[in-house]
């Protein structure tokens, strides 16, 4: 399955998140945006409750990490 999550991060912390988000093995590719979203990661994971527990364990836990929204991929 998978998912783009944007997330909105503590200002200046934009590089240290990036480097800690290429870290995670669900993260396939990272991108600094410019605009109302800072970081966008693009995730592959194996269902929807690994999905609830990548965000919940990983992401959110991220002290950086102000504001999140996830976006499965329909097709």
């Amino acid at each position: 399955m998978l998912a783009y999550v944007l997330l909105g991060v503590n200002p200046n912390t934009e590089e240290k998140v990036y480097k800690k988000l290429q870290k995670l093995s669900e993260v396939k590719n990272v991108n600094l945006l410019f605009g109302s979203w800072d970081i966008m990661a693009h995730v592959e994971v194996q269902s929807v409750a690994s999905l609830n527990d990548f965000m919940m364990d990983k992401i959110r836990k991220i002290p950086e990490v102000t504001l999140t929204a996830t976006m499965v991929v329909a097709k």
